[in-house]
């Protein structure tokens, strides 16, 4: 008799445990949308293990920004990417992203576009043998973490022009959903108005930088976003984001989100509830310095690094190597509040 007691209490211990464990290891997801200036890059990851990256911005803005972004979390390779369209602002930092970390797969549009950037990327693709999907409405994605990610747009026929047929995705995470809609513009939104989508979504990424030739009336209505995102370049040349786009959100009384005001703005979404953050760098990432190169001179140009300290973060370059900026807490000398002064005008390639 003593024995089957004992045996229920274990059973019972065991399963409080677990209980416990389950709810200390609830599923986590965090939503990215990275300061690029004048592009997209957004990584969505998941305390699963899912890392997805929709965009990269340009060339420039990958390598600087985004790649180092992604390392210095800590993640060792995406399990997708997508290729939203082929312009340069979106795809152009894909290129020294996926020169650095493994990519599972690749989805795209794969409209035809003659452009340089993007015959060097498929260029690239092909030689690092990933594999390359076409993105097409009705797809369901599998992202460990995710609930459920779906392809909404392109459809065949295609429409006229690449931004129309930017891939777009809906995601539910945790009780939320988001529309990430690429570079759409208003026909695009009208053919997806015409479907029988809920578009009703608590999170929207707006689409081309808020120009005026997306984001219709009839469409924010039915999206009727609790929170947009703007992805838009500080005194970009663009008029970026319009003013009759920044009314329409308003009249849904959407909390509106800026890259070039609030910088880097990241979700972390967890028992249906969303906690927003941001962070915007003190240095435009046109003018970091690449630890792994930069000279002695250019470091004494910053405040706060004198001859002594230059030196020794070169010594250190040149002893053990950078692999993240934070390594810079490594050099003697540099504390936390110096690497937090100080790290913004670096980044590690």
């Amino acid at each position: 008799m003593k024995k089957r007691l004992l045996l229920k209490q274990l059973i019972i211990s065991l399963l409080l445990v677990c209980l416990v464990g389950h709810a200390a290891f609830a599923a986590k997801v965090n939503v990215d949308f990275i300061d690029v200036g004048q592009g997209d890059a957004i990584l969505i990851r998941s305390s699963e293990g899912g890392a997805v990256l929709i965009d990269a911005g340009t060339d420039q803005a990958g390598r600087m920004v985004v790649a180092p972004f992604i390392k210095e979390l800590g993640i060792d390779k995406l399990s997708m990417v997508i290729m939203t369209h082929p312009h340069a602002d979106h795809i152009g930092g894909l290129i020294p992203i996926l020169e650095q970390i493994p990519v599972e797969s690749i989805y795209a549009d794969a409209q035809v576009h003659t452009s340089q950037t993007y015959e060097q990327l498929l260029l690239l693709i092909e030689r690092l043998q990933i594999p390359f999907y076409q993105a097409r409405a009705g797809m369901k994605l599998h992202i460990p973490g995710i609930h459920s990610f779906t392809v909404l747009h392109p459809t065949e026929p295609l429409l006229e022009g690449l931004n129309n047929n930017s891939v777009v995705v809906l995601m539910e995470a945790e009780g939320l959903k988001f529309l990430f809609t690429g570079d759409i513009e208003k026909q695009a939104e009208q053919l997806l108005l015409n479907k029988d989508y809920c578009l009703d979504v608590d999170v929207l990424k707006v689409a081309h930088h808020g120009s005026r030739t997306s984001s219709g009336a009839d469409f924010i209505r039915a999206v009727n976003p609790k929170t947009a995102v703007i992805m838009v370049g500080e005194g970009n040349v663009y008029d970026h984001p319009h003013l009759n786009v920044l009314l329409r959100l308003a009249a849904q009384d959407a909390d509106i989100y800026r890259t070039d005001q609030h910088g880097t703005i990241s979700m972390t979404i967890e028992d249906e509830k969303m906690e927003i953050s941001t962070y915007k760098a003190q240095v435009r990432f046109e003018q970091k310095l690449n630890l792994n190169t930069v000279t002695s001179e250019e470091l004494q140009a910053i405040s706060g690094i004198g001859k002594i300290l230059a030196q020794r973060i070169i010594d250190y370059r040149e002893d053990v190597g950078f692999e993240k900026v934070d390594d810079l807490i490594n050099v003697f000398g540099i504390g936390n509040k110096t690497l937090e002064r100080i790290r913004d005008y670096f980044y590690v390639e």
